[in-house]
């Protein structure tokens, strides 16, 4: 918005001369009064629709050609949840020909211990198809197959992140995790 007094031409501003600003008892007549108010001389200054010149830090360069389609990434199935050994892939093939016949594998759980005590472990238990469907539903777990059989280790989704990246060996007679430096993996930690 312009102010009425600058539109009229009542306000006209005066640069001063040289000698103006030398001495300070100089007449109004030195100054010479602008052509145009300030603010048309802004509004008129040339303005260039050209980019500037390529050695301007501010260029934008060459037009970029345009790039083709990226190909599409091709699916990679997951790492599984555990590793096992083949001392642990015996025992779970063993411990699946014992078992009930309607069995898909063997299910590991992270849950309170039975025994009285306050403390987690890993716990083991059969899984049937219909509890394996049912968990599916859910979500959540990870499915292991275990080689040279039809058998499955489920992880349950409360035992995952315990065992997530782990190798699953026998030790004493007892199934064991073991992070990737070689050490049990403690349900407590």
């Amino acid at each position: 918005m312009i102010p009425g007094a600058l539109r009229r031409g009542v306000l006209r501003r005066r640069l001063p001369t040289l000698n103006s600003t030398l001495s300070p008892a100089l007449s109004t007549t030195q100054f010479q009064p602008l052509p145009q108010p300030l603010y048309l001389l802004i509004l008129s200054a040339p303005f260039s629709s050209t980019p500037p010149p390529p050695s301007s830090p501010f260029s934008a360069g060459p037009p970029k050609p345009k790039t083709k389609k990226r190909p599409r990434r091709h699916f990679k199935p997951l790492k599984p949840a555990c590793s096992l050994s083949p001392s642990a892939i015996s025992y779970l093939i063993s411990l699946c020909s014992v078992g009930p016949p309607t069995s898909s594998g063997v299910l590991v759980k992270f849950a309170h211990s039975n025994s009285g005590q306050p403390r987690m472990v890993f716990s083991l238990s059969f899984i049937s198809p219909s509890e394996l469907e049912k968990q599916e539903q859910l979500g959540g777990g990870e499915i292991v197959e275990i080689p040279d059989s039809d058998k499955i280790l489920y992880v349950h989704s409360t035992a995952f992140l315990k065992v997530l990246g782990s190798k699953v060996e026998m030790e004493d007679g007892e199934l064991v995790f073991l992070d990737k430096e070689g050490f049990k993996i403690n349900p407590q930690d």
